[in-house]
């Protein structure tokens, strides 16, 4: 799967998954940004489609953030269990 073979090369290369952002949602479809630390210790932001970008930062344990905006726009409010 995708995610499997970003971390694969992301670990060989001696990089980091620092974080995933989702971005902005346009047209119905929503985008991502991955920023990875190389071996250097240089963070580089790269375009990736939301679903690879969140099953990649699942398996490696870093968080997923969402633009404030973008969470304001599409935020659902979720009723919790009864209260009994």
């Amino acid at each position: 799967m995708t995610p499997d073979l970003m971390e694969e090369l992301v670990s060989t290369l001696g990089g980091v998954v620092e974080h995933v952002l989702i971005t902005e949602l346009r047209e119905g479809v929503y985008y991502s940004l991955l920023r990875v630390r190389d071996a250097l210790g240089r963070s580089h932001e790269l375009d990736a489609r939301p679903s690879d970008a969140v099953a990649l930062a699942v398996r490696v344990g870093c968080p997923i953030y969402v633009e404030d905006d973008l969470f304001e726009e599409v935020a659902q409010e979720v009723e919790g269990p009864p209260e009994d």
